[in-house]
């Protein structure tokens, strides 16, 4: 999910340029233009203020042109100013609901400053869109998180059960800095081995880990949760 968000950012920043070129009589004004070139010449040096100004007088001068919302709402995600990065992205929302980079972006932020209630219930207006095992593997563990372990095991059935689950990879911490690919399903059932540890299921969440051990030795999250509940 943080690749398509960093691929974004990328595309944005290049692409807002040729975006602003012969759409409207407002692109045409000279301060318009006076400003794309301020924001042009900014990224180029890499001054990260004045890309921000250059950005809102350029929203100031051109509010119709969504896209240059999203650009500053990716500013605010890249710099991990997330409070801003989640009030700028809900403007976009009301302006947008099926702008998926807007609710992307605001479910993430949501989660870094804490409110993962706000998180869960954007992770499923995206899924609804746009649905993906990797949103549902989120929307699991903000459920875990925030100790909702009735709908986390919803959740994780729900994954447990698509085929792609068996097939779609993700990466998680090895030992020696180094990342392991694993199957979403050796994920999720990992989070349900946490689950079953937070319910005091102590020997079926020993049970849980030492099969994915089995498999995957190397798994650091898995080895530390089975390391914790044997130590207990």
């Amino acid at each position: 999910m943080k690749k398509n968000i960093v691929f974004m950012i990328l595309f944005l920043l290049t692409s807002t340029t040729m975006l602003s070129v012969g759409q409207s009589s407002v692109k045409e004004t000279p301060e318009y233009q006076r400003e794309m070139d301020v924001y042009n010449l900014a990224k180029r040096f890499n001054d990260v203020i004045v890309i921000r100004n250059s950005i809102y007088q350029i929203i100031a001068l051109d509010p119709d042109e969504k896209s240059w919302l999203d650009t500053l709402a990716l500013f605010y995600f890249e710099y991990e100013q997330f409070t801003a990065a989640a009030l700028v992205t809900n403007d976009a929302i009301m302006l947008d609901p099926d702008n998926l980079l807007a609710l992307e972006v605001n479910a993430i932020a949501m989660e870094n400053i804490g409110l993962k209630e706000n998180a869960v219930n954007r992770y499923q207006s995206l899924y609804i869109k746009d649905p993906s095992l990797s949103i549902l593997y989120k929307i699991a563990f903000l459920h875990f998180d925030l100790k909702r372990f009735t709908e986390c095991e919803t959740v994780i059935n729900q994954v447990m059960e698509d085929d792609k689950a068996q097939i779609e990879m993700v990466n998680f911490q090895a030992e020696n800095d180094e990342l392991i690919e694993v199957t979403m399903q050796t994920a999720i059932k990992n989070l349900l081995g946490l689950v079953r540890q937070e319910q005091g299921k102590k020997e079926e969440a020993i049970k849980i880990f030492e099969e994915i051990l089995y498999e995957h030795p190397n798994f650091l999250m898995v080895k530390e949760n089975l390391a914790a509940l044997k130590g207990n």
